[in-house]
């Protein structure tokens, strides 16, 4: 409520029922203004105003998962993904939680997306020059939740400095490959991804899924390992200025 003082990474929202992501403070402050407004694309939203502190103070709740991968089961892995409010980063913004769970026991052939259609983006790209690891442990946390042994990392094949970043942390044993797709609009676009590496059409108002595969944003699996390792929810993102 306004007057109230929030830090980063505390939860300011949530959606009770249904299909949703809870929300968490992006900074540490006080909330000023509850306000009503047109979302993005239609319709009511609420946003909740919060004056910067400037001190970015952590929230308690900002803690590791506390279980090794081994210990834990799938469903602690989708409830600690669901708490940490993370949506797909690619554009669809559908809550990652209720994907790990439609795809359990039903997609056997996962891919990561590094593919940035418009030709000036290049978000995935530098996360995947400056931060692979965490790419590489959220995918590897995402496998074990879904029981899945073998992945795919698509690249553009224009981008060679990606897979010389990728390569040292897959190794050779296969269980994680490296795919290069041919760099043209709209590469990126999950359909036309899955058809650029499994030659499958997804028919209109069928999903991946469907064929038994699940497609998940780079910067997603970089922020399920954010949320396992170091507690922080998804309150930030790489963005392109052009």
């Amino acid at each position: 409520k306004v007057g109230d003082t929030v830090r980063m990474g505390q939860l300011i929202g949530d959606v009770p029922g249904g299909l949703g992501a809870p929300v968490h403070a992006s900074v540490s402050g006080t909330v000023v203004k509850i306000e009503e407004v047109t979302a993005q694309k239609g319709g009511a939203s609420y946003n909740i105003v919060i004056e910067n502190d400037g001190k970015n103070t952590l929230a308690d709740t900002v803690v590791p998962f506390g279980k090794k991968l081994s210990d834990a089961s799938a469903d602690e892995i989708i409830a600690a993904v669901r708490a940490a409010g993370i949506i797909g980063m690619g554009a669809a913004a559908f809550p990652t939680y209720a994907k790990l769970a439609a795809a359990r026991g039903k997609a056997d052939t996962l891919i990561v997306n590094c593919i940035e259609s418009e030709p000036f983006l290049c978000a995935d790209h530098r996360l995947v020059l400056e931060n692979p690891a965490a790419m590489i442990h959220g995918l590897k946390i995402i496998m074990v939740a879904l029981g899945i042994r073998h992945a795919w990392i698509a690249v553009a094949g224009s981008r060679k400095d990606e897979r010389e970043a990728l390569q040292p942390l897959i190794g050779e044993n296969g269980l994680i490959q490296i795919k290069k797709v041919t760099s043209k609009y709209p590469a990126g676009s999950e359909k036309q991804l899955v058809y650029a590496l499994t030659k499958k059409e997804i028919a209109v108002g069928r999903t991946p899924l469907d064929e038994g595969i699940v497609v998940f944003n780079a910067q997603t699996c970089a922020a399920v390992y954010e949320a396992l390792a170091k507690g922080m929810p998804l309150i930030r993102r790489i963005v392109t200025v052009d």
